[in-house]
């Protein structure tokens, strides 16, 4: 399932898109894949940090659950 193979943190690099400033996140442990985004999308992030820990908490609640019934 996407997702799983994220186990460790690498790296966070920087770059510019059309003059805008860009964090890019390395996705699965490798930096062939990216999550990129900006600054608005930054602040968006932390201001929402608690709703996603929720989120992850949640789905990885659920994930085990479904595997306990298998």
């Amino acid at each position: 399932m996407a997702g799983d193979d994220i186990k460790q943190k690498e790296d966070a690099t920087t770059s510019e898109y059309k003059g805008h400033d860009m964090l890019n996140l390395p996705l699965g442990g490798t930096s062939d894949k990216t999550f990129n985004f900006g600054l608005t999308k930054a602040k968006t992030i932390l201001l929402y940090v608690d709703e996603i820990q929720k989120f992850v908490d949640d789905a990885e609640k659920k994930k085990a659950s479904e595997a306990e019934a298998e």
